[in-house]
């Protein structure tokens, strides 16, 4: 369903979007970081492999084809179609996750951005070689991330690190999982 080529595959890809406006092209480049967080998100909770997953990918490769509105898939109307078209179990957790994500991807600079983008595009086509997911996660740099998010966000870095983050005074009271690292951050949404 991810393979390169499909019109799935396709609308997560980074395109030039021709927009002359760089709040367009921004607004773009989140709705595709959504629905890469969101779809991965999936596949975390449901397992790769697992009838649920199937079952969710089937409903929603379902909804895309009886979509009658003649427009090629785009990054914008896949995340109006996660978001909308059906809620399975979680669903608004799983929107509350991917939300926090995606603000603090926001504060990634574009390098950081695209060989994450490119690591959870991976992740989604399943490779059929240990070394696709090694050479995704090999490009990411987590310290040279984790210094960009917390110079943006004006964090401490000690928020963090699990064992000192109930000493913070501005750690978000309701943590999406335990030892969540992101939470803490309290980065803005969409």
């Amino acid at each position: 369903m991810f393979r390169e080529g499909t019109e799935l595959a396709n609308s997560l890809k980074a395109i030039d979007t021709g927009y002359e406006s760089p709040d367009k092209r921004r607004a773009v480049d989140n709705c595709r970081i959504a629905c890469l967080i969101h779809l991965n998100l999936v596949m975390a909770e449901y397992g790769d492999f697992s009838p649920a997953t199937e079952e969710y990918l089937q409903v929603l490769q379902r909804i895309l084809e009886e979509d009658d509105d003649d427009s090629i898939l785009s990054a914008e109307h896949l995340l109006w179609t996660l978001l909308t078209a059906f809620r399975p179990q979680g669903h608004y957790e799983r929107i509350w996750k991917m939300s926090r994500l995606v603000g603090v991807m926001k504060r990634a600079r574009a390098r950081s951005w695209r060989t994450i983008e490119d690591a959870l595009r991976a992740f989604l086509r399943l490779p059929e070689s240990i070394d696709d997911l090694e050479s995704a996660l090999s490009a990411c740099n987590r310290e040279e991330f984790l210094g960009e998010v917390i110079a943006i966000g004006d964090v401490d870095a000690c928020i963090l690190d699990t064992q000192l983050a109930g000493m913070d005074q501005r750690q978000h009271d309701v943590p999406c999982c335990d030892g969540c690292r992101i939470c803490a951050l309290k980065p803005a949404t969409f």
